[in-house]
């Protein structure tokens, strides 16, 4: 994609399909990605 001169955009959070039927917001999704570390350490804390 860098190299062509085409115009790639990037949908809209809200018009991904999969978001809207996970019924959150943008933000909420990024706040869940942004504490995916912390859960995911947790988790494994459990099974050490």
């Amino acid at each position: 994609m860098l190299r062509c001169d085409l115009d790639h955009r990037l949908p809209r959070a809200r018009e991904i399909p999969a978001i809207a039927r996970l019924g959150v917001t943008p933000e909420e999704s990024v706040r869940a990605i942004k504490q995916a570390p912390i859960v995911i350490g947790n988790t494994r804390r459990l099974f050490d």
